[in-house]
């Protein structure tokens, strides 16, 4: 209600539940979205478009074994967001992808300070990184190019609810290799890995 958004619910014993949520789009919005291309409802989902993520996953998965096995010792990823319902999704995520979480060792911290002293103790193989963390504290860029000035192998991804289009030259510029909006989906997660 506090952002003008609805939603709704209908339920039948023998298609499920299913909620409906919808929000303003907004006045600054410069894309267009083409309304054949969305699902507007789960009826509309069908096998082949969840097979067709489930291939990608397929192909993907076996990339990121063979890549890991090279390293002797399980990938170690540093997720940096101030906002826990995020880190949890992506924590989701690794979780939802056979054998991918024995693979990686997964720390979480809220702020990039605090991700910043985690490099004094160890380094990471890849850091997801968000870019708001807070009114007063490094933002997601500051701490992106500090970690690729020390630790130019790791590999960062900007991970963010804000716009890429405003925001293209600071990724580019922080050395990040690319940018996810949130949330992230499995097959972003395994391209990053």
């Amino acid at each position: 209600q506090d952002h003008g958004g609805k939603i709704s619910v209908t339920s039948d014993v023998s298609l499920g539940t299913e909620f409906t949520f919808s929000l303003p789009a907004g006045e600054q919005i410069n894309y267009k979205i083409d309304l054949k291309d969305l699902f507007h409802s789960s009826l509309e989902i069908t096998a082949e478009d969840l097979t067709a993520h489930d291939s990608e996953v397929n192909k993907l998965l076996p990339i990121f074994k063979k890549q890991s096995a090279s390293l002797n010792r399980p990938v170690s990823l540093l997720i940096i967001d101030d906002e826990p319902l995020f880190r949890l999704s992506i924590r989701h995520l690794i979780n939802e992808i056979p054998d991918l979480k024995d693979l990686l060792e997964i720390i979480e911290t809220d702020s990039g300070e605090k991700g910043l002293n985690l490099f004094k103790e160890k380094s990471f193989d890849y850091v997801i990184q968000d870019i708001d963390l807070g009114a007063g504290k490094l933002d997601g860029f500051e701490v992106a190019e500090r970690i690729l000035r020390e630790y130019p192998l790791t590999k960062v991804i900007i991970h963010s609810n804000r716009n890429l289009g405003e925001n293209l030259e600071k990724v580019k510029k922080c050395g990040a290799i690319g940018f996810f909006p949130k949330p992230m989906n499995k097959i972003q997660l395994l391209h990053f890995l």
